[in-house]
This record gives C-alpha cells, structure tokens and sequence, in this order.
C-alpha cells in the first residue's frame, strides 16, 4: 500500500518476502533535543548550531521508547500512525525498534542495536547462490495471464490519451463557438473515458501512485467546482484546465516509464520462457 514513508513500504516488503524478524534502524520520527536531521546534515547545520528549533506549540507531545514524553511534527506524527496502521495488518512476525530517543511505535519491541546483534543475529547467512531452479515458486500461467494483461493495457495507454486529447480539444471548439448543447454530450464522453482509463491496470499500478495528488484535485474539482457550476462557459473552462493537467502529468510519467517497463517486461517475458514448458 502506498505510504507517506519508504519506511514503510519497506516494512512491506521485507514482511512479503517472509523475513522475520524485521529490524527498525534509525526511525526516530521524533526531535532529538532540539534537532531534527542529524549533524552530517549540512543543509541544517547552521539551524543546529544557533539552536533555532525551539520547541514551541507547533510541535506534539508523544511517548518516546523508554516512555519519556518527547517531541515530534505533525508530519513525523503521520508517519508514525502509518507504520502503527500497517503493522497492525502483519501477522506472525517480530518487529524490532533499535531507534534510541526515538518516538513508541506501537507494535514494535525496542532493543539496543547491541543487544539484537548479540541475540538475535546468531546464525550466519547463506552465502551460496540460490539455485534459479527452485526460487521461482510462483503459478507461472498466472504470471503469464498477469504478464499479457499488463503488457495489453500498456499498449492500450497510447489510444487512451489520444481518446482524452480528442474529446478536450472538442470541448475547447465547441465551448469557444458557444454550442454548449453539444458540450454536454462531450462530458458524458469524457465521464466514460476516465471510468476507462481509471480501469486501466498500467495505470492503476504505475501512474496513479505517481499522480496522486493530481487525481485527488481533479475529483476534488469535478464535485466541488465543475458540477456546481452554471456559467457554461466557465465551467468548460474548469474542465480543460483540470483534465488537461492531470492527462499531462499521465502523459509525461508514462513516457519516463517506457525503457524501464520495457526492461520489467524483456524479464518476466524471460523468466517465462525458462519456466513454461
């Protein structure tokens, strides 16, 4: 799931791939003293060094892992929330806190980095390579069907954004003519084309994440603005501003993807091939 925090889609994916236990390592997600970044952090080293950060009533009162009452952001405060959330979601796996002076993450069992090395880390690791026979342990005719599907959907992207262009540029014509009549049977085009392209698994995986923001403010703006406006030629104006703003970043991210979906896909395609008699 997406989260305000790598940390957390780590966590994630560390708890995916079966490792247990998982160990936290530097998730203070809270002030230390007056700082917030770490000496090596020049940009601030100028704010550290005339201790600027003072606490003031911006700042939350929370419970640090020796239950000590500390500091944090609300930002750090909505991280926090977030690991607790997702954890509360894992079962059956030991999460270790090593952060000293950091804020309580609920879920979590703090320890002294020391102590885990010495406790916990006691069986040496594999060093032999994997054998490629045995590490694929995945139904390859699903993988095939998820492999076509999304390669499908990828090629069906191009026809897709040409679909949005169209009809906007048809909404542009027809408001600046006055024919408003015909306007409104181009937004119940425009509906249909965005039910399609929200249907769409390409951008479900890849471009939503990366235009979440974007999506937000345009169904933000589609409740709160365009559906309550009567002014017919504002509220055209409104929807070729937000369509083409959010089309637009689509657009621009889904060609950034292009060689690396191609590497993703040339792989899976390999792996297919090796495994599927």
């Amino acid at each position: 799931m997406d989260a305000p925090t790598i940390a957390v889609i780590t966590l994630q994916l560390l708890y995916k791939l079966g490792f247990n236990p998982i160990i936290l390592a530097g998730q203070n997600l809270a002030l230390r003293g007056d700082m917030i970044y770490a000496d090596e952090i020049t940009e601030y080293s100028e704010m550290r060094r005339t201790k600027k950060v003072a606490i003031n009533s911006n700042y939350l009162k929370v419970e640090d892992v020796y239950g000590n009452e500390t500091y944090t952001t609300a930002s750090f405060n909505r991280m926090r929330q977030n690991m607790e959330n997702i954890i509360r979601q894992l079962k059956d796996v030991e999460i270790i806190n090593t952060t000293r002076g950091g804020s309580k993450i609920e879920g979590t069992t703090f320890m002294h980095l020391e102590d885990v090395i010495r406790e916990k880390l006691t069986t040496r690791s594999n060093d032999q390579k994997v054998d490629a026979g045995n590490f694929y342990n995945y139904d390859m005719d699903f993988v095939k069907k998820q492999y076509e599907s999304m390669n499908n959907s990828y090629n069906q992207l191009k026809d897709e954004f040409k679909k949005f262009y169209d009809i906007l540029g048809k909404i542009k014509k027809l408001a600046l003519s006055n024919n408003f009549q015909q306007v409104e049977k181009e937004y119940k085009k425009l509906e249909g084309q965005l039910d399609r392209f929200m249907a769409n698994p390409f951008f479900k995986v890849y471009l939503l994440p990366m235009n979440r923001v974007y999506f937000d403010f345009l169904l933000m703006e589609i409740n709160n603005n365009i559906k309550k406006e009567k002014n017919q030629l504002k509220k055209a104006d409104l929807v070729l501003q937000s369509f083409s703003k959010f089309i637009s970043s689509c657009s621009i991210d889904k060609a950034k993807l292009d060689n690396i979906y191609a590497d993703i896909s040339r792989s899976v395609g390999d792996i297919l091939e090796e495994n599927i008699v």
